[in-house]
């Protein structure tokens, strides 16, 4: 079994790698909504070039005050149902703010008003919002099932190999020992 322990620390490594890489994604979305702070998916090129299509945009539920200039989220009907929106305000009028995609050529048709902000755009991390979009509910338990899994038979594999490792690695005079019990009887029948 040489070469064995090697590729189970290289097993061990990169499962690690992953195991820790997956830990900080879910840090990444789930940490700053503590703070008030949710993610949102784009999935509209409206904002570009500012946003790109795909982005993982962060957004303060907790400032919900906006001015001018500022890059809100807002929830809007369209037809039955209610969706979120990420637009910039254009304009502040008596009736409410005006807003339009950086990249539309026309404002929004509605005026939007205070009470419909969810709040206002904190940061973003560009094409994240594919891989968030692509995962449900029911793949993430999958995925943790499969890196437990993982983990379970790495532990082992390492204890398979470290077993190994110890019926090879006795001391030399227990080797020299076993050698010289190992003579045959007959052998020893003729030297008397």
């Amino acid at each position: 079994m040489k070469g064995t322990p090697g590729i189970c620390k290289i097993y061990e490594k990169c499962l690690w790698f992953i195991t820790i890489l997956a830990m900080l994604a879910a840090a990444v979305v789930t940490v700053p909504k503590l703070a008030g702070i949710w993610p949102y998916m784009i999935l509209s090129s409206s904002m570009e070039p500012t946003i790109p299509t795909g982005s993982l945009v962060f957004v303060n539920t907790k400032d919900k005050q906006a001015a001018n200039g500022d890059i809100v989220t807002f929830s809007m009907t369209n037809g039955k149902d209610e969706i979120t929106v990420t637009h910039r305000i254009v304009e502040t009028t008596d009736e409410g703010f005006i807003t339009k995609g950086d990249n539309n050529d026309v404002n929004d048709l509605k005026p939007l008003t205070a009470d419909r902000i969810v709040g206002t755009y904190a940061a973003s991390v560009p094409y994240a919002g594919y891989i968030m979009s692509k995962i449900t509910k029911k793949g993430l338990v999958v995925a943790i099932g499969w890196l437990f899994g993982a983990h379970l038979f790495g532990f082992v594999l390492e204890s398979i190999t470290e077993d190994s490792e110890t019926k090879d690695s006795s001391p030399k005079h227990i080797k020299d020992q076993k050698q010289t019990n190992q003579i045959s009887p007959k052998s020893n029948m003729d030297s008397k």
